[in-house]
């Protein structure tokens, strides 16, 4: 049975110049979902991500965190603001 895992990003940049940058809450938050897959030793075989760059940052510092680093060359983006990490 397959599982997905429905993500939203992390803390964007309220209040800066760019608000579409993830805060240093928003990276930690990221690292902190890696590490609870980690434990539970949760591997994505699919990354879907929205196209907004804290959508993307979020994605880049979770799949960066995860042992082993989750590498993908290839992104499908989506309109929606969640990112979907699918394991089977």
């Amino acid at each position: 049975m397959a599982n997905i895992y429905l993500i939203r990003h992390g803390q964007a940049s309220f209040g800066s110049h760019n608000y579409d940058n993830l805060s240093n809450l928003g990276r930690t938050q990221a690292r902190l979902l890696a590490e609870h897959f980690n434990q539970r030793a949760i591997r994505p075989n699919r990354v879907i991500c929205g196209n907004m760059t804290r959508h993307q940052q979020t994605r880049d510092a979770c799949l960066a965190t995860l042992s082993p680093p989750y590498y993908t060359t290839h992104h499908r983006s989506v309109q929606s603001g969640m990112s979907l990490i699918m394991k089977t």
